[in-house]
This record gives C-alpha cells, structure tokens and sequence, in this order.
C-alpha cells in the first residue's frame, strides 16, 4: 500500500527522537557513576531491544514483524529500573528530608526575590506558616530585618551579615548567610538565605572577652606581687651576701696568726702528745681557713654584680699546667691522668677562675678515687659555638640520689667521710662558675663502684670549627 507524505514525516520524526534519546540515555549509562551502573544498565537493555528487533526483521532475521512484543520487554527493564534500582532518585528525597530537619532557618528566593520555599525552622524564626510566606516577596516578609534585606539586596555569593534580636526576653545572635542559585552559564535563577544561630558562640565568646580581662587584671596584680617579692628577695640574698662576707673577713682574721703561730709553737715543743693535739689543732684552723676562703668565693660568685674577664685560652695546655701544679698529690695516690684535649681546643674564658674549676673537679675525682685509679680529661664539639668537657674518674661512683644533690652548698656525697679534707662547697663554686661563663655542669654515674663523670659546657674561640 502507497502511504502518504505526512505518514513517512512523522516516521522519520518519531525514529529521529528515539535515536536522540536511545543515544542520550546510552551515553548517560557509560559516563554515570559505579553507584547507578545497574540501573544504566537496565535503561541500556530497555533501549536497545526495540531497535535489535525493528533491524532483525528489515534484515531478515525474522520473517515476522513482533516490535510490540519488544516495546513490551523494553517496558519490563524500564519497571525493573524504576523499582528494583529506584530510577526515581533517593537524593532528591533525601536532601529534601536533611533540609526539613536542619536547625538553620532557610529561605528560598526566585530571579525576582519572591519566596518560593522556606523550612520548618524558618516558620518558626519568622512565626509564619509557610502557606503564609509562599509567594510575597521578601521585602515584606522580613520588613523587621533590614539585615537579611540587605544581604539578599547585596547579590554577593556567600556574604554574611550578623544580627541581634530580643525574642521573649532572651538576647539572640544570628549569622545570615546568601547562596546564589546560578545555572551553567552563572546566570543567577534565584538566591538560598540560611540563618544560623549563634548565641551559644557569641556567649561563649563573650565569656571568654570576660575571662580575659578578670586574667590581665590577675596577671598584672600578680607581677607587681611578683616585682615586689623578687625585689624583697634581691635584698635579702645582698644581706645574706654582704653578711658572708663580712663573717668570712671577721673569721679570718683571728684565724690568720693562729694558722701562722701554731706550726711555730710544735717546733718548739718536745711532748709527743702535745705535739699530736697540736697537729689536729692546726689541720682544723686549715680547714676553717679553706672554708672561710671558699665561703667568701662562692658569695662572690652569687652577687649579681659579678663579672669575669673573658680572655682566648688554649685548653690543652692550662689543664696541663693544672696537673704539673697537682702532681705531687697524684703521684701521692698512684693516680694516672689521660689529658686527651686536641692541641688547638681554644676557649672563651676567665683564667683565674678556669683554673678554679679544674682544680675543684680534679680534688674531688682525685679524692674518690682509690689508689692506682685512672682520671681521663676530654673534650669534644656539641655545637658551633659551644664545647662539652669531660672529667671522668675510676672512682667509687654515685647513686641517683647523690647525682641530684652534688652540687648542693655544704653537700658530701660520702656522709661517712667527716674528714677535715673537703668543706663540701667546691662543686658548688664549680657549678657557678660555669653558669657566669654561659655554660651548664652536671654529672653522670652508672652506679656505685662504678666511677663517675663531671661534664660541663664552655664558649669557643668562633674562628675554631673544627675540632
């Protein structure tokens, strides 16, 4: 049979439609995401059958023309896509629902700033239905908030504006915040308001402004406390200083023709009785003398006031004339000393009181040392511009307890040793004297019986890196 013109216009219509969208639906199958991959699949399946049937018969695969029994397979994929993997969208639903719960109150506004939806929330911020507000334009629902009027009126993407109201009494903080809704080509197809409040965070913050002012007008009281008792204990310790040292000169001055008329008197004297009280009266008047002495040196040492004369010092070659001084004492005790100090080790220090110090800690390694000890001296580079020294001994060692207290005024690490040797304050002005050169001191023992090692730190010459 002939057909008219307007039968093969609509067929070619119809079949340029189902191409499109058959071609449409098939891209949209490959690029959708893994989540919707069954379902673009089953759209796929559901758009292919009607098109293998129609060219299975124009070929002749099959005599018989049956495309309404593949529009019928084609809907029971489209069915098994709508029910079994929910073509209708569960997003849209769900968003719906998030924005139904959300505590912010939101407003939704069209090109021409007419509410076209509003949430829960935002009946109760406005006290209106939304029967009420749909459809007015914003200007009159929020005529009693020129902020939120001027914040739609502003057209700028994620602008804020914060606001204050009394709502039954109660002070409340918002945060206002616009969202344009804009197309691809950012055409502006409407405007999303959110209300935030923030009450809680204004409060807290406000608090905290409280808090701080209650801690500046503290902090202040407490460092003028703080400047006045630093000031009291300044005073005190000059008196303590000043009245050491007064002490130290009021003793040493009897103590000066005792010291010079006692060796006199044992020459002069047969009894060998006398002559033993004699010795023991003048190893105690020494022993006073050294204390005194050193009681002096360490309320030097304590007075702020104090400097040292800084001055290039080479190592190696003063602790070797510390031990030519000391040799006697050390070949007395068969004790053998290591200097292993590099030969160019040049430090930044007073001499006077360098030399202090080694002698402090060499007496005490050479007193807690049992004869035929060994004494070793190193030295090795901690920092650019800083040098670790070492002093370490074979000699009874300490426990942790004693670690912690040796350098404590009047302290003996031995409490059985009550000899007239030691006054118990020579580490002690070891101590100070590394602190007034910048450096630290301390010591380290693995046990008792186990010898023990004094290390302290000293500036270096900045010209000698490499040691």
């Amino acid at each position: 049979p002939k057909y008219g013109i307007w039968f093969w216009v609509h067929t070619i219509y119809s079949y340029v439609l189902f191409t499109v969208g058959s071609v449409m639906i098939i891209v949209n199958a490959i690029l959708s995401p893994s989540i919707y991959r069954k379902r673009s699949i089953m759209l796929t399946i559901a758009t292919l059958t009607p098109w293998v049937g129609k060219i299975s018969y124009v070929f002749g695969v099959i005599t018989i023309d049956i495309s309404p029994l593949y529009f019928v397979i084609s809907m029971v994929f489209m069915l098994i896509a709508l029910y079994r993997y929910r073509l209708i969208e569960i997003l849209p639903m769900a968003r719906e629902e998030i924005i139904e719960m959300m505590d912010d109150a939101l407003v939704v506004l069209d090109e021409d700033n007419n509410i076209i939806d509003i949430n829960p929330s935002m009946e109760s911020f406005l006290n209106l239905s939304k029967r009420e507000v749909i459809g007015s334009n914003i200007e009159k629902i929020f005529k009693d908030y020129p902020e939120i009027i001027d914040l739609f009126q502003s057209n700028k993407d994620f602008e804020k504006r914060i606001f204050t109201r009394e709502i039954n009494g109660q002070r409340k903080h918002y945060s206002a915040k616009l969202m344009l809704i804009t197309d691809p080509s950012n055409n502006i197809l409407g405007k999303l308001i959110s209300v935030h409040d923030i009450t809680d965070v204004k409060e807290a913050e406000e608090y905290a402004k409280e808090q701080e002012k209650k801690l500046r007008v503290l902090n202040k009281t407490l460092e003028e406390k703080v400047k006045e008792r630093t000031k009291d204990i300044e005073k005190l310790l000059e008196e303590k200083d000043l009245f050491i040292h007064q002490l130290g000169h009021d003793l040493k001055t009897p103590l000066t023709p005792l010291i010079t008329l006692l060796p006199i008197i044992r020459e002069r004297v047969d009894d060998p009785t006398t002559k033993e009280l004699l010795d023991t009266t003048i190893q105690s008047a020494n022993y006073m003398k050294d204390l005194v002495l050193k009681t002096l040196r360490l309320a030097k040492l304590n007075m702020p006031s104090m400097t040292i004369n800084r001055e290039k010092i080479d190592l190696s070659e003063e602790v070797n004339k510390i031990l030519e001084r000391n040799k006697t004492i050390l070949e007395e005790h068969n004790i053998e000393v290591k200097n292993l100090l590099d030969k160019d080790i040049t430090v930044e220090a007073d001499k006077v009181y360098l030399d202090e110090l080694f002698e402090n800690l060499l007496d005490n390694a050479v007193k807690f040392t049992p004869d035929g000890g060994k004494i070793i001296i190193k030295a090795e580079k901690r920092r650019d511009n800083e040098i670790k020294i070492a002093i370490q001994d074979t000699g009874i060692g300490m426990t942790e307890e004693q670690i912690k207290k040796i350098f404590d005024e009047f302290y003996k690490a031995d409490e059985s040793r009550h000899d007239l040797d030691s006054s118990g304050l020579g580490l002690s002005i070891a101590k100070r004297i590394v602190e007034k050169h910048g450096g630290k001191i301390w010591a380290e023992s693995p046990g008792l019986n186990k010898g023990s090692t004094f290390y302290f730190t000293l500036p270096i010459k900045d010209s000698l890196k490499n040691i």
